[in-house]
């Protein structure tokens, strides 16, 4: 039979005797779901630009003898989409290392109070078990944060518990152009009975890999060289070991084959207006190659939030002219940018395999960038050099 135990509660009457903090958090009584008072990053209004913070359980939980957990909470939230986050995070060893369980992004979630529910099975097993609530904003836009009531932490005594699945790509689809090694953390209470990759390759069939190599819980998969370009989808699978053969699956991650040159240093610093009625017309990047290269893929890091919606841009690929752009060395084409409300900072992915002709065997500098020919597109801008050429 399975026996549920709660390992902590704490509905905020009492303050925060029990949590360290930083930052701004503090208890609140503008949106209560029980009580008086609830937990919140900014109980006073607006939260601050520029602000990192945590709010840490001083308890420390065991749960050597558990074989699953759980977090519940009420929640509500409204938190600048995109680019400031509140992440749920729990750590096995006392807080030497902390695993985020559950992210927290997006505006205007203040009406209804959502009722939360968050697997801890990655925990279990484990005798100092702590958590925390991790704040980040960035220089931009403020809103009113995160509110948090009626938190409860169960165990129980049945493993009902998908694995934990943890990895961590290279950003903005960077891949390489030989074998693409993926590894990836795997933790369950029961063991893990199996593990595979699957993958495909310009939207083509499926392709299962099993790991290479195990060590631990971290599972090495290789995904096999791909031509240049290749546009290749992946998620992880795995199964339990516990009766229930519990079964959880990644998210999809994506990469480019080939050399990847990078000018983005992963921080937006500013967003960027371009229109085709004045002002910023367009923007071109430099790079200088490292001898004679084939550019198969662009990207180009757009914007869009609710108000800032985009039109396509028109890419371009010139010459270097005296390090201004020169000629066209292809015919300018046009493309609608993949940010969205979900990913307003998506990397847009230009396919340059069919002007393979025209872009094999460059070298020294070129440029790419684009032009708006109709209506308005926003950017997404970083500070520094970055590696331009």
């Amino acid at each position: 039979m399975s026996a549920q135990t709660t390992v902590y509660a704490d509905d905020f009457e009492n303050g925060l005797g029990n949590w360290t903090t930083s930052g701004q958090w503090g208890t609140a009584t503008s949106y209560v779901y029980n009580g008086s008072y609830s937990l919140a990053d900014s109980p006073s209004g607006l939260y601050q630009n520029n602000l990192t913070s945590t709010c840490t359980l001083d308890s420390v939980m065991d749960l050597i003898a558990a074989l699953d957990a759980n977090v519940y909470m009420r929640v509500k939230y409204d938190i600048e989409n995109g680019f400031d986050y509140c992440y749920l995070e729990m750590s096995p060893n006392n807080g030497s290392t902390w695993t985020t369980l559950y992210t927290f992004n997006g505006q205007n979630n203040l009406n209804t109070w959502t009722n939360l529910e968050v697997s801890a099975g990655g925990m279990v097993g484990n005798s100092s078990v702590k958590l925390r609530l991790r704040w980040y904003s960035d220089a931009g836009f403020q809103a009113y944060g995160i509110y948090i009531d009626s938190l409860r932490i169960v165990s129980d005594t049945t493993d009902n518990a998908p694995p934990l699945i943890v990895h961590e790509p290279d950003p903005h689809f960077e891949g390489q152009s030989d074998t693409n090694y993926r590894e990836v953390t795997i933790t369950d209470i029961s063991g893990v009975a199996s593990a595979t990759l699957t993958y495909t390759v310009d939207n083509g069939p499926q392709n299962v890999l099993n790991p290479i190599d195990t060590n631990g819980d971290v599972f090495t998969f290789a995904i096999p060289p791909q031509d240049a370009g290749a546009w290749v989808d992946y998620f992880i699978s795995a199964v339990d070991s516990s009766a229930q053969q519990n079964a959880a699956n990644s998210q999809i991650y994506q990469y480019i084959a080939g050399n990847y040159i990078k000018h983005d240093n992963g921080t937006v610093s500013f967003v960027q207006s371009f229109s085709s009625s004045g002002g910023f017309t367009g923007a071109a990047n430099r790079i200088t190659l490292d001898g004679q290269s084939t550019l198969v893929t662009a990207l180009i890091r757009n914007y869009t939030d609710i108000n800032n919606p985009n039109d396509s841009i028109e890419i371009h690929i010139w010459s270097d002219n005296n390090g201004n752009p020169g000629t066209d060395l292809i015919t300018p084409f046009n493309v609608f940018p993949e940010a969205n409300l979900l990913e307003p900072q998506r990397m847009t992915r230009i396919d340059l395999r069919d002007y393979e002709a025209q872009l094999d065997s460059l070298q020294g500098s070129i440029f790419v960038g684009f032009l708006v020919p109709q209506g308005t597109a926003w950017i997404c801008e970083t500070t520094g050099a970055n590696g331009r050429g």
